[in-house]
């Protein structure tokens, strides 16, 4: 008899389940990915610009969180994110000022690639690791990448107790 009560709640754990992998799938068919890519991060370190990305970088000036190129052909959503100029002095200094803080907190950069949901290139990033974000790509052509968030060392160099690399 217990055998018997028992099949109903299997039923039902697998229905919620199925149930719940499906809205997943819904939800997110919009969201795209980033992945590590050793060329990508080459490409930063050479202090290479793609003339077809638009580069924006997320943090302050000096000791930027992270860097993020993007297609022309797309939109990236009002934020937080302010425009690089496509200079490679910009490009070298930018990525010197990250090396420098990643240093200081024994991190590395690494380069990434930006892929939509259909898994093509639209995109790349630079930063440490740890600097986690989502990639959504909106039905417009949109796309809302949110900057990584504040570090815990950020609110330190802001206040001026970490040396600036110029």
């Amino acid at each position: 008899m217990k055998s018997k009560e028992r099949i109903p709640a299997w039923i039902l754990m697998l229905t919620a389940a199925a149930v719940l992998v499906g809205c997943s799938a819904a939800l997110f068919r919009d969201y795209g990915t980033i992945l590590p890519s050793s060329d990508i991060t080459g490409t930063f370190e050479r202090y290479e610009f793609d003339r077809d990305l638009n580069y924006y970088f997320s943090g302050p000036e000096v000791y930027p969180n992270a860097i993020l190129g993007l297609k022309k052909t797309f939109a990236l959503e009002a934020g937080l994110w302010k425009p690089v100029d496509p200079e490679p002095e910009v490009m070298r200094r930018f990525v010197s000022d990250m090396q420098s803080r990643a240093l200081l907190n024994n991190e590395f950069l690494h380069g990434f690639v930006i892929r939509d949901p259909e898994g093509r290139p639209i995109g790349i990033w630079y930063s440490i690791l740890s600097a986690r974000t989502s990639v959504r790509v909106k039905a417009d052509g949109t796309v809302a990448i949110p900057p990584p968030p504040i570090r815990d060392d950020d609110r330190r160099w802001r206040m001026g107790n970490i040396p600036s690399s110029r």
